[in-house]
């Protein structure tokens, strides 16, 4: 599974939550912050995945000190959860 988080298409955290957990189906009760987040990606994903985020730099600027939150949240998974991948640039 891989996902595609499109930098110049995520202006808002409302963006960035439907883009990722409609790629990586998440469930329904997906509770749309950071801590969900990690739950997800730690427990509820198919695993080989993978999280491609281009264009960091315009989410950074769009989101502020949430891309970066968010940013933290994929490498510590990549580093905890053998099979997941994160790529940003």
């Amino acid at each position: 599974m891989i996902a595609i988080l499109e930098g110049k298409e995520i202006r808002t955290i409302e963006d960035f939550h439907k883009a990722i957990s409609d790629q990586l189906s998440f469930p329904d009760f997906y509770g749309k912050n950071l801590n969900a987040l990690w739950d997800c990606i730690t427990g509820f994903i198919a695993i080989p995945a993978m999280v491609i985020w281009r264009d960091f730099k315009l989410s950074n600027l769009y989101l502020g000190d949430f891309a970066v939150m968010a940013k933290q949240i994929f490498e510590d998974a990549e580093k905890e959860i053998e099979g997941f991948k994160f790529e940003c640039c």
